[in-house]
């Protein structure tokens, strides 16, 4: 149920975002299921602009960081945001990379492959949009119908990022979770210390 009412908070607010914005009402908008909490580089920036304003409206920073300051990522704290400010999954997810301190990454899948991602600011690696899922992830697992760990797992770190670009000593974690009314899968990536 926090699904819909999620989806309907982020999309009142969104619309919000485009009668207050400037510039916004210089042009007619009809925004579509897919315009709205569409966190993929394709978005449009006046609907990306909408999105972020509905983000700080429902999920104000200061009390989305207070919340996530020293605890672990993971799927669950993501969870936790979602149901506290009464949004979406996948605004509360695309919130907790913007607003993290950890080295993390959200990566939403669809049919295989990576339709969006968002990387904390310290996360330097590059997820590539249409790259397919690497065997070895629990994502991999989760479109297979299999059971995904229920907190992050260590994963072998070229299963999502080229060895070229991560040290040795660095260990990557995954927490995976399929979302079947999606036909997706969400992963939670972290590199730990």
């Amino acid at each position: 149920m926090l699904g819909i009412v999620g989806r309907k908070n982020f999309t009142l607010a969104h619309e919000i975002g485009h009668f207050l914005l400037p510039g916004h009402d210089q042009m007619e908008l009809v925004c579509t299921k897919a315009d709205i909490g569409n966190w993929g580089d394709g978005s449009k920036e006046i609907e990306r602009e909408a999105d972020e304003f509905a983000a700080e409206l429902l999920m104000p920073s200061v009390s989305v960081e207070r919340m996530i300051h020293s605890t672990a990522p993971s799927l669950q704290l993501i969870e936790q945001v979602a149901q506290k400010f009464h949004t979406s999954f996948s605004a509360a997810a695309w919130r907790y990379c913007d607003l993290a301190k950890a080295q993390c990454a959200i990566v939403w899948s669809r049919k295989g492959r990576i339709d969006w991602s968002k990387r904390s600011a310290t996360f330097a690696f590059p997820l590539h949009k249409g790259a397919p899922i690497h065997k070895g992830t629990f994502a991999s697992r989760a479109f297979a119908g299999l059971p995904s760990p229920k907190q992050p797992q260590e994963v072998p770190a070229s299963s999502w990022i080229s060895a070229n670009d991560l040290a040795e000593d660095k260990k990557l974690w995954e927490q995976s979770k399929a979302l079947p009314a999606y036909n997706s899968v969400i992963s939670l990536l972290w590199i730990g210390k």
